[in-house]
């Protein structure tokens, strides 16, 4: 159930960076990032992990930053 206090928008999802939810009408929607991506608040979209601001990359998980190509 949504928090009535919340108004129409995108919110990130507040204990996993994957997830998101809209709120419409007070009804809320939530979502799901692709594999390897992240929910970027800013952008409202789901990005790779180097695309994170910084000030959210302490809470990606350990190796989600690694260069896959390594």
């Amino acid at each position: 159930m949504a928090d009535q206090t919340q108004a129409d928008g995108m919110y990130p999802h507040p204990d996993d960076l994957t997830k998101m939810y809209r709120i419409i009408d007070g009804k809320r929607h939530d979502f799901q990032c692709g594999p390897n991506t992240y929910y970027h608040p800013e952008l409202e979209a789901c990005v790779h992990a180097w695309q994170m601001p910084e000030g959210l990359r302490d809470q990606l998980p350990p190796g989600a930053l690694a260069d896959p190509e390594s």
